[in-house]
This record gives structure tokens, C-alpha cells and sequence, in this order.
């Protein structure tokens, strides 16, 4: 497994980002097939070289690359120490103390602001059916009804 796993990182050396060659995630952590699961690349990585991961801990990222591998850009950390890396990062938008993430920056989104407002605007004015939408739009006909009724992107 060890010998398969490395095999799909470009070591560049040193202190630069191994990056993950093979598939990832769509939030762009690399994904690997650990005893017939998929797993997140970054924790193998941390398995493969500082052993097992703690119950309730992260494998966070030093250099906030999700593709990266490299294990001394690898620690660990919390939920919380997570969620307080990101925000001290700026990389979350965020109310109050707690990171709330809306529309497109939201890690799985599929759309973007102005696309949301296209979908309302065509339904409004031509009627379209969730379905249509959906299909012009990359997404199924329940999320176009979910834009529509504001239960997603509720913000725009």
C-alpha cells in the first residue's frame, strides 16, 4: 500500500508541497483506496509517516494547499483549532465567532452567484421547469426547486 501511495506524489523536496497526482476530492484533497475505502490522501500520508491519528483529531495543513502530502506541512488539531486556523487564515467568510459558509464558497458548490440569479430571473420571466433548469445548469431539477423557494442561497 505504502509503495502505491507514494507513487502518486510529486516530491518536489525540502520545505515545497508534495502534491497529490491522482484523483481528488472536490475539495481538492487528494483521494486514496485504503482497505477497500477512500480515504484523504493527507491523513495517509500522516499514517504512512508519523503513525495512527488520534481519535477526534484533524490532519490539518500548514501551508493550506488541500492537495498537498508533504509531512512536515502536515499537524494535528481539533475541530475547533480547524475551524480557528481557517478564520485566522481568512479563508472562511464568517458572522460572529462561528464561520458560516454561503453560495459559491462553499467547498461543493456547483453554481455561482450570477448563474442563481439567472436560474430566478428564467423561471420568473419564462417559466422554465426544475428540470430544464437543472439540466442547463449542471444540477438536479430538486436543487433548482430549493433556489427557488430560498432554502439554498437564501442570501441572494
Amino acid at each position: 500500500m505504502e509503495e502505491r501511495f507514494w507513487k502518486k506524489v510529486n516530491k518536489k523536496g525540502g520545505n515545497s508541497c508534495w502534491e497529490w497526482k491522482a484523483g481528488r476530492f472536490t475539495t481538492g484533497y487528494g483521494q486514496f483506496w485504503k482497505n477497500n475505502k477512500l480515504a484523504r490522501a493527507h491523513r495517509v500520508a500522516w499514517e504512512l509517516t508519523k503513525g495512527e491519528i488520534p481519535e477526534n483529531q484533524c490532519v490539518l495543513h500548514k501551508c493550506d494547499n488541500p492537495p498537498c502530502v508533504n509531512p512536515i506541512h502536515l499537524w494535528l488539531g481539533t475541530m475547533k483549532e480547524n475551524t480557528l486556523d481557517m478564520i485566522s487564515k481568512n479563508r472562511q467568510r464568517y458572522v460572529g465567532p462561528w464561520p458560516v459558509l454561503r453560495g459559491e464558497d462553499r467547498p461543493n458548490s456547483k453554481l455561482k452567484e450570477y448563474q442563481v440569479k439567472k436560474i430566478r430571473e428564467m423561471y420568473n420571466k419564462d417559466r422554465w421547469t426544475h428540470a430544464t433548469l437543472g439540466a442547463k445548469f449542471g444540477v438536479k431539477g430538486g436543487i433548482i426547486g430549493d433556489i427557488l423557494s430560498r432554502r439554498k442561497w437564501a442570501h441572494i
